[in-house]
């Protein structure tokens, strides 16, 4: 099942890197990155919480579904 959402388009639009994100987020690895921004896994709340202050959006700008 995929989750769709607009988390690499917000991310390009600000000009970030996966890796810079993931820095950010204190991740060693892309991957789970990768795997959110393409819908093949789910955000903890945690997770998603720290991409909203990085982003500097609201969850509807995320996933409008939600």
């Amino acid at each position: 099942m995929k989750y769709p959402n607009r988390l690499k388009e917000i991310r390009n639009n600000l000009g970030l890197t996966l890796q810079q994100v993931a820095t950010r987020m204190d991740k060693k690895c892309i991957d789970r990155l990768s795997e959110w921004e393409q819908g093949t896994n789910i955000l903890s709340v945690l997770n998603l919480t720290t991409l909203l202050k990085i982003y500097k959006v609201s969850i509807e700008e995320i996933s409008p579904e939600l």
